[in-house]
């Protein structure tokens, strides 16, 4: 097989491969692939593309401290529910529990450490999934501080604060 790059015979190769994901270099041993000696491009199956990717993936996870596709599973089916159930539960679209669970895509910060709540509380999952049970405390409005320093006072016209050039276009 000749390289796309520069015409040189490919060389079968199994060994360390160094990606960066997410700002981090990761080396994962034992990838086959295809490369070049002259250049240094490479080909990969789609095989071990996947290897590479879900070690990287579990490196990452592991470092970021993130629960593994299994402990997102085992969480799921602790609180009873279908993965679209989850899905619900969570905020997120079909079919990123799928996802996760199989290990094709990291959970964000964010969810992950929603699903450690529930973890650690099962019964909030409960009241999140069935809000006519829960329970307001307070009936007081919430009034949010108004920006004056910035916008000037109330409801004041804020014509003066800004130059408009009628047909002009936004920078």
């Amino acid at each position: 097989m000749l390289c796309m790059e520069c015409g040189h015979e490919l060389e079968r190769v199994c060994g360390p491969m160094t990606e960066t994901y997410r700002g981090r270099e990761y080396t994962v041993d034992g990838i086959v692939r295809d490369v070049c000696p002259a250049c240094g491009e490479y080909e990969i199956s789609a095989e071990e593309s996947d290897k590479l990717d879900r070690a990287i993936d579990e490196a990452y996870r592991r470092d970021e401290g993130l629960l593994a596709p299994s402990e997102i599973k085992a969480l799921r089916k602790s609180l009873n529910l279908n993965q679209k159930e989850f899905e619900s539960l969570l905020g997120v679209s079909s079919p990123t529990c799928s996802r996760w669970e199989t290990g094709s895509m990291v959970q964000s910060h964010t969810a992950d450490k929603l699903m450690r709540v529930f973890l650690d509380h099962p019964e909030y999952a409960v009241e999140v999934l069935e809000p006519s049970r829960m329970v307001a405390t307070s009936s007081k409005p919430i009034t949010l501080p108004k920006r004056q320093e910035q916008w000037g006072s109330g409801n004041a016209p804020i014509r003066g604060k800004f130059n408009v050039v009628p047909g002009g276009k936004a920078a």
